[in-house]
């Protein structure tokens, strides 16, 4: 049995860019920061991990309506892979996240959210997915 689903929270790097496909369908990007707090050597750590991530349709149009640069947010989707060769004929690939639902927070919850990862607590509850 195979099972791909992610839970990311964290802060977006960059306004979310609107576009759409050719046959008209509305996609969003948008980069998001995702923090790790961890304890080496006696001393209290934090990771960054950067990772791109996509909506499509409502979900899309919402984000790029209501977000922007630093809006903390909490997402559900899946991996997946985004491969391309370049006009120089070069490969290229990346993991992305590809939004299933999200949140938007408010900056109580995710200092909270933050706080309860870095005290290695109970992790939060996930909030109700944000339909379009």
């Amino acid at each position: 049995m195979n099972f791909n689903q992610v839970l990311l929270m964290g802060r977006l790097t960059r306004d979310p860019e609107m576009r759409s496909t050719t046959g008209g369908t509305p996609v969003c990007e948008a980069g998001l920061a995702v923090n790790r707090y961890f304890t080496s050597n006696g001393e209290q750590r934090k990771e960054t991990l950067f990772i791109d991530v996509v909506f499509w349709n409502g979900h899309a149009t919402a984000l790029c309506s209501k977000a922007k640069k630093g809006t903390p947010i909490f997402v559900d989707g899946r991996l997946e892979l985004d491969a391309w060769t370049s006009q120089d004929n070069q490969k290229h690939s990346r993991i992305r996240a590809v939004v299933n639902s999200f949140q938007l927070l408010t900056s109580k919850e995710f200092v909270a959210g933050e706080t309860t990862a870095s005290a290695k607590a109970e992790v939060p509850e996930a909030p109700v997915a944000m339909t379009s």
